[in-house]
């Protein structure tokens, strides 16, 4: 389940990760809780897109 939650501490990303991608990337060895970076210009343009598909609906 791909999710996003506020937290007192920040926030929680959760993501489902094709085994391809865990398998080239770094995200395989990946524990829960451990901080990442992400390149946020490619999520802001999904997270845009959607924004405006929602008021399509």
């Amino acid at each position: 389940m791909n999710a996003i939650e506020d937290t007192a501490s920040g926030v929680n990303l959760m993501l489902n990760i094709i085994p391809h991608t865990a398998a080239v990337t770094t995200f395989g060895s990946l524990q829960p809780g451990q901080a990442v970076n992400l390149e946020i210009d490619v999520l802001a343009r999904y997270l845009q897109r959607m924004e405006a598909l929602r008021g399509k609906a």
